[in-house]
């Protein structure tokens, strides 16, 4: 049994197949499909046909077509998104030793994306053409199932310290009360590290918790605060927080 569905590349002067629909046109020269295929014979192909290149998601078997060399030089949206796509690749290289990994696998295991995916999808926009992040405030280092509790707030910061308190509206028999406060902060300068903090002291009932992150107050840093279940499999979205470097300091420094 073999069912094979190809690519179509249609000629935009001479169309020789039916218009496609918007969301599919590739508004420069040609539009591509991409294919499944269910097969006894090749449900393990993986590589390069000719223009096709063969690979599998989650045990399914797909096809897709090379990108065709333009001799036009790009546009200025093509090339943004080149620089986007370059940038956010080296974000995620950066930080694949980190949780962040764990936490986009999580969020697609029900879904036929990988995380890789995902999260190139949810943060491609966040990059500028200068190979910066434009916007940290929009930058989406967690998804998942689990929600932040309520009034989840920066109370005060001096150096090296921070403070987070935060509400607790669940019942006090239920599991979710020992979701443990996760927590990652990120430079000022362009830097694409994320450093998590390896600290499971708080959970979500105890409404407070204390961060050592020795940068605070001495340069600015943006904080991401997020919650995870015992299991470490489950995540929820997480707060962001920004925190310029304190006046003292700025003094202190000059």
């Amino acid at each position: 049994f073999f069912i094979l569905e190809l690519p179509v590349t249609c000629d935009r002067e001479n169309p020789v197949a039916p218009e496609p629909s918007p969301a599919l046109y590739n508004k420069s020269q040609n539009w591509k499909l991409m294919a499944s295929v269910i097969s006894l014979l090749f449900n393990k192909i993986k590589g390069r046909i000719n223009n096709f290149v063969f690979y599998q998601v989650k045990g399914q078997q797909r096809i897709r077509s090379c990108g065709y060399k333009r001799s036009s030089p790009p546009t200025p949206a093509q090339q943004l998104q080149r620089c986007r796509m370059r940038a956010i690749v080296s974000f995620y290289r950066a930080n694949r030793e980190t949780l962040l990994t764990k936490i986009w696998k999580a969020e697609a295991s029900d879904k036929p994306e990988s995380g890789y995916n995902l999260f190139i999808s949810a943060n491609i926009t966040v990059f500028n053409q200068e190979f910066r992040i434009s916007d940290y405030s929009i930058l989406c280092i967690s998804k998942g199932k689990l929600n932040l509790p309520p009034c989840l707030t920066l109370h005060d910061y001096t150096e090296g310290k921070v403070t987070i308190y935060w509400q607790n509206d669940l019942p006090g028999d239920t599991s979710r009360n020992q979701d443990y406060l996760q927590a990652a902060w990120l430079k000022s300068d362009g830097s694409f590290t994320l450093h998590f903090i390896p600290d499971k002291t708080y959970t979500r009932d105890c409404c407070k918790a204390v961060l050592d992150i020795p940068e605070a107050g001495r340069q600015s840093i943006h904080l991401y605060v997020l919650f995870s279940d015992q299991s470490g499999r489950n995540f929820s979205s997480a707060r962001y927080f920004y925190l310029p470097a304190t006046k003292t300091t700025l003094q202190a420094t000059t």
